[in-house]
């Protein structure tokens, strides 16, 4: 397996993680807080949909302009 297919499952198993993290919170959240869905805390436009926008950038962003990544940071220590 060379490094490029290594760090490809790697990307995959992370976002994996990160959702199945996601989906648990909701899970729980609806669990806890059951009784919000019925009266809301909070303006659901004003709060998930920027965030979720934000999300959606950084997941979405090409590799190569992303000057911030950890990997882009060790490339240039070596």
């Amino acid at each position: 397996m060379n490094d490029q297919t290594a760090k490809s499952w790697a990307v995959l198993f992370a976002r994996l993680v990160l959702g199945l993290i996601f989906f648990m919170g909701a899970v729980l959240a609806i669990v806890t807080f059951g009784h919000l869905l019925e009266h809301p805390l909070y303006a659901f436009h004003e709060h998930v949909i920027p965030r979720l926008a934000l999300l959606l950038f950084v997941f979405l962003m090409p590799q190569e302009v992303d000057r911030f990544s950890l990997d882009r940071l060790l490339q240039r220590r070596a």
